[in-house]
């Protein structure tokens, strides 16, 4: 009565890794599409806004001759579009992680057993 231990061959290990990585890469994708859609409205909303505010600033006057109202408002706009190009940074940040990660994942792929780009190393 001999103890045999089983194992799953290698090709079928190699397309359990292989759907594994696949899985990871298209949530890292979808994330990163998604970031990168939240970037482009968000400049665009900064760029629309900026037209605005030199708009007003235009038609309303030198500082001293606008009024409380008019200055308040630009002063709150400004706070705003600079918490904008805050967020800007973040998520051009995350895209980059999403990159690396991505990186990574295709150096994995390469130096998989089984891979052809990987064999020899």
């Amino acid at each position: 009565m001999g103890i045999r231990f089983r194992t799953r061959s290698p090709q079928r290990d190699q397309e359990g890794d292989r759907a594994r990585i696949q899985s990871v890469r298209e949530a890292l994708l979808a994330a990163k599409a998604s970031a990168e859609g939240e970037r482009h409205g968000l400049r665009r909303r900064i760029a629309e806004w900026q037209d605005r505010a030199v708009a007003i600033m235009d038609t309303s006057g030198d500082y001293g001759a606008r009024d409380a109202e008019e200055e308040n408002e630009i002063a709150e706009a400004t706070k705003a579009a600079a918490k904008g190009e805050e967020r800007l940074e973040e998520i051009s940040r995350n895209i980059a992680v999403f990159d690396e990660m991505l990186a990574r994942l295709d150096e994995a792929e390469r130096a998989a057993p089984g891979n052809v780009a990987g064999q020899g190393r």
